[in-house]
């Protein structure tokens, strides 16, 4: 059985190897490989020692419904494509595939103010949809997707990479020194051949796609797993702009890169929510690249709630699917025990279907009287988060803004926590292990004063740099 390990003992690893290797500017048929599975690989190395689960587990679909859903997403996919569209555009945005109901339309957190700034200028913008879903919603936007025939289980004999002996000699080294350290066997070359293959069959859609429409900007919201956009827009002299999304950290391979200041298949700019996030991650971008625009979404949000007063002795949970079932068995056991506590237990989007069947100690807060589980979004996440006293999770952005609401933060020290470990030195956050250790915290409750604003940004920075950058050039 395979021992418990933390995120920094496996972050160290994988930073030595990546080093020893020079995986970063690696070419295997003269493709950069290692940033097409890197985070991939992180993922299972963690999932495989038991440290972390699935982040977003696929819904479960009846077979009628399946057939349905890929029925509509096919038609999507054809009539409505990127490619279709005949006018030449300055500014492409691909949209964020988690949407709302933001100020009259379904649109996403990351991008609605962006395009809503840059909608005042003169430039032709397109918008895009990696969710074929979405796309008919107001406004409507094209949808960016190849057919699914080019799945895995259609394209393997066209999967034709070179490898010569030396890379061959290289991946067999990578997968013994991972077996010695965590008795995992992994088949690297299959999952390169698989991602070299789908990055050149996107690159050529892009090329031709960018060739088309002639933008000079791109704007996206999430840059890993998109490296063939990316890598195709570069390659044309369009710049790309990343926005933000979530919680980046030292410990989140998809911006965490200690020993390279330049990346392969990597945005031009970053739009950050403050500079806290800059200064926690070994971003491989020079500071004039990171665009400090803050989150104006949150800041709608706070204005909107500023005077929700907090319910005494009221206690949120923050799930997520990599931590859910622990973190649900302390919230039980903590409600069980201090019935003066009024308990919530907010889940993340990706467990609400499924959790009655994943998480039996929630099945069985349900017969408490203090205890509320809250399975959909019916409730605004940031009403829960003003009106609760205290905040209690691991590593969820959703722990950031319920700071900035002055919610009294205590940390569970499961993996992941290691991603807030700034909050945890300047002694910003509490932290504990059990639910007896949650009850002492919350009853000796002492922390420093921060500065939101390092975290947040003041939302004047957003429209000045959104001008900067798309309105004069």
């Amino acid at each position: 059985m395979n021992r418990r390990y933390n995120l920094k003992e496996i972050y160290s690893f994988f930073e030595k190897v990546e080093f020893d290797y020079g995986l970063i500017d690696y070419k295997i048929d003269n493709v950069y490989f290692w940033k097409l599975i890197r985070i991939s690989i992180w993922s299972t190395i963690n999932n495989k020692v038991g440290l972390m689960g699935i982040a977003h587990p696929p819904r479960k679909e009846a077979f009628i419904e399946k057939l349905i859903n890929r029925a509509k997403k096919e038609f999507n996919i054809y009539r409505y494509n990127a490619k279709k569209t005949k006018d030449q555009k300055d500014i492409l945005i691909f949209k964020s595939p988690r949407k709302t109901f933001l100020e009259g339309e379904i649109s996403d957190y990351y991008t609605h103010y962006i395009r809503k700034t840059i909608k005042s200028s003169n430039k032709r913008v397109l918008n895009l949809d990696l969710d074929t879903f979405h796309r008919q919603y107001s406004p409507p936007s094209y949808a960016v997707a190849l057919p699914s025939i080019f799945s895995r289980r259609y394209c393997r004999w066209f999967m034709n990479i070179r490898f010569t002996e030396s890379d061959v000699l290289l991946l067999n080294e990578i997968e013994k020194r991972i077996e010695y350290k965590f008795n995992i066997k992994l088949n690297i070359k299959e999952l390169i051949r698989v991602q070299i293959f789908y990055y050149r069959y996107n690159y050529k859609y892009y090329w031709n796609l960018y060739k088309k429409i002639k933008p000079k900007k791109i704007i996206l919201v999430c840059s890993y797993g998109n490296e063939a956009l990316i890598s195709a827009a570069q390659d044309l002299g369009i710049e790309v702009y990343e926005v933000q999304h979530g919680t980046i950290s030292k410990y989140h391979l998809g911006y965490s890169f200690t020993s390279n200041k330049k990346v392969p298949y990597f945005p031009d700019y970053l739009m950050i929510y403050g500079d806290y996030w800059f200064d926690s991650t070994p971003i491989p971008l020079s500071s004039e690249k990171i665009l400090n625009i803050g989150f104006p979404y949150l800041t709608q949000q706070l204005e909107h709630y500023k005077d929700n007063e907090k319910i005494k002795n009221s206690v949120i949970f923050i799930s997520q699917g990599t931590i859910g079932k622990e973190l649900s068995e302390i919230a039980f056991e903590f409600a069980k025990k201090n019935t003066c506590y009024n308990v919530t237990y907010k889940l993340h989007p990706s467990e609400f279907n499924d959790w009655r069947a994943i998480y039996p100690r929630l099945n069985e807060g349900m017969k408490l009287s203090n205890f509320k589980i809250v399975d959909d979004n019916k409730i605004n996440l940031y009403q829960l988060l003003s009106e609760s006293e205290y905040q209690v999770g691991v590593y969820s952005t959703a722990l950031y803004e319920g700071l900035i609401l002055n919610a009294k933060t205590i940390l569970v020290s499961l993996p992941g926590v290691e991603n807030l470990e700034y909050l945890l030195d300047e002694k910003i956050v509490m932290i504990a292990n059990t639910a007896d250790e949650l009850k002492d915290s919350i009853s000796n409750y002492k922390t420093k004063p921060f500065n939101k604003i390092y975290f947040f940004s003041d939302a004047n920075n957003h429209d000045k740099i959104l001008q900067t950058h798309f309105f004069n050039k």
